[in-house]
């Protein structure tokens, strides 16, 4: 089954990073969300449609699986699926100056540069074969279908392009404070902001 899910609102994932307000400013996010996120979602509506207790949920839901998480881009009226960026892609700082954004892959080659690599155990690394600083855009790009089949799955030459997650998403700070459980009365030294997410794709989950 597929479905999708549209946020009317601002959203907010929690990374891993601790935060302790009254020590720390800023709450961290991450974008795209775990599975786990949908899994919940998907397992929370499913018991409330068919009333199932909150005791039953696990017993009921415990075959569900969710096999595919994609993003659905919205192009000048055309539907784009996107892929997570691959870390084996990279990009030049030359090429980040214009206004395409051309990525390449990095190819295999023997390890005989100065590193802590071992050359020993490992005899080949990846690596972009230029002597230009490169992008690291792992965990803050993404690639549409057509690249990921047609050019990175048959390792081609050509030039793959991407969205970037400032394309595809917008982030709105908010301000936040705590308050005394017994006063109700605001802490004082504990503000902090939370980097609220704006998507401007949509969830495409498969689950069975």
């Amino acid at each position: 089954m597929n479905i999708e899910i549209t946020a009317f609102d601002t959203v907010f994932f929690k990374d891993g990073k601790p935060f302790t307000m009254g020590e720390d400013t800023w709450a961290s996010g991450i974008f795209p969300p775990p599975p786990s996120v949908f899994y919940g979602m998907i397992r929370t509506a499913y018991a409330a449609q068919n009333n199932i207790s909150l005791a039953d949920i696990v017993e009921k839901t415990k075959e569900l699986k969710i096999s595919s998480i994609l993003l659905k881009y919205d192009d000048k009226g055309e539907n784009h699926l996107l892929f997570p960026y691959p870390a084996d892609l990279f990009q030049s700082k030359k090429e980040e100056e214009k206004k395409e954004e051309a990525i390449t892959l990095m190819k295999l080659k023997a390890n005989n540069i100065t590193s802590n690599i071992s050359a020993e155990k490992y005899p080949y690394v990846l690596s972009p074969e230029t002597n230009i600083k490169v992008e690291d855009n792992f965990d803050k790009a993404f690639l549409d279908k057509d690249s990921f089949e047609q050019v990175y799955l048959q390792a081609k030459d050509d030039a793959i392009y991407i969205k970037k997650n400032s394309d595809i998403i917008e982030i709105e700070s908010k301000i936040g404070i705590s308050k005394n459980i017994y006063s109700n009365q605001t802490d004082e030294g504990k503000l902090y902001r939370v980097g609220m997410i704006r998507p401007k794709v949509k969830f495409l989950i498969e689950f069975s």
